[in-house]
């Protein structure tokens, strides 16, 4: 991942905890458990969030494949990745390793979508 985007990520977060809706409780958030389609859903929408589209939109399929177990104690590696982005839906893909064998442990794919905005 390139410096960019770590450092826009970075912020993401740290902004979470000056908005006043419930992304507010991820800006002192300390992960010490999360199920494996949760954290497929965080990481891809916070990939979204990375580019210059700078919106997460609204998930509209999520899909997670298991392939290995992972241990409560393991340590899990995640890599996020855009791999299309559209005007109106956006396609990602998240794989989990676990670190001490970099053994694959799941996969997921995230489609979002990006509704027009309507002026009321």
């Amino acid at each position: 991942m390139s410096s960019k985007y770590l450092a826009r990520i970075k912020d993401i977060y740290k902004s979470y905890a000056t908005i006043k809706n419930f992304q507010q409780v991820a800006g002192s958030c300390r992960v010490v458990s999360v199920d494996e389609a949760s954290l497929v859903d965080i990481v891809t929408t916070t990939a979204i969030l990375a580019t210059e589209r700078g919106h997460p939109g609204v998930s509209v399929d999520l899909n997670v494949s298991y392939l290995a177990p992972a241990k409560i104690g393991d340590t899990v590696v995640v890599d996020a990745f855009v791999t299309k982005m559209g005007k109106s839906l956006g396609f990602t893909r998240a794989d989990l390793y676990r670190k001490q064998d970099n053994k694959m442990i799941a996969t997921g794919m995230h489609t979002k979508a990006f509704p027009s905005r309507q002026s009321t």
